[in-house]
């Protein structure tokens, strides 16, 4: 399952510009390193962690069975967990004045696990998506002495490999199913304070499209096209380190 980070919009001004941020979101915690290394080049790195979501929104077997269903003989232990890192680089302050344009480009590696056990624990069901991501952002925005706005727009694709039980073979035996994402995600922030601390609002939306994908076991899977195409709008709260 792909679970949206909230785009990193660093808005650099200069070589030797490092930032470091951390954020609590509707999907996650989330750390970010920006890092300006020459007068037009910087790299950027992002890593984020979700453990039941914070809501559980994105547990498949929570939201079927919420851990009380008479009607199966399976609960959900609620030990979902994702996590996401990506690394990108690009060319900041393409414009050269307060006016920011930033173009970057990058590749992330993510894993979801969740487990699905019988009511006498004898049978235990494990299920794992792990993906590849690239993608491409431009972000754009204005930096003042106190308050910096800015906005980005991010356009990616993710190849994902989804390990699960086949429930149709007498035996426990998994098998691995391959399907493909391409997903537009724009996004918005807001930094206020003064030049080395800022506290960050940051918003954003992801429309997720799937294909390669085998609608004949999505109930076996629980990978129905309304829970992998996680069209969504999330938000979050941090904070800025500007050295």
């Amino acid at each position: 399952m792909y679970i949206p980070a909230n785009t990193n919009i660093p808005l650099l001004d200069k070589k030797g510009e490092k930032q470091v941020d951390f954020y609590l979101s509707t999907t996650g915690a989330q750390l970010t390193g920006n890092y300006a290394f020459s007068d037009k080049y910087a790299i950027m790195a992002t890593s984020s962690f979700s453990y039941k979501n914070f809501s559980d929104y994105y547990d498949f077997w929570d939201y079927v069975f919420d851990g009380t269903s008479s009607e199966s003989s399976f609960f959900d232990e609620s030990e979902f967990a994702h996590h996401y890192n990506e690394i990108g680089f690009g060319r900041y302050n393409i414009f050269d004045s307060r006016i920011k344009g930033e173009l970057f480009c990058g590749i992330g590696y993510g894993v979801a696990k969740d487990k699905l056990s019988s009511d006498d624990y004898i049978v235990t069901y494990s299920y794992s998506n792990e993906y590849w991501l690239g993608f491409v952002q431009y972000n754009f925005g204005r930096r003042f002495r106190k308050v910096d706005i800015g906005g980005g727009i991010r356009v990616g694709y993710s190849a994902f490999s989804f390990t699960f039980p086949d429930e149709d073979l007498p035996i426990l035996v998994y098998t691995t199913d391959n399907f493909n994402n391409f997903f537009i995600e724009p996004s918005f922030i807001v930094k206020f304070g003064n030049e080395n601390i800022k506290f960050v609002i940051r918003a954003g939306g992801s429309l997720v499209k799937t294909w390669d994908f085998d609608n004949n076991i999505e109930t076996t899977k629980g990978m129905g096209d309304f829970l992998i195409n996680t069209t969504s709008v999330h938000i979050s709260f941090g904070i800025n380190f500007n050295f």
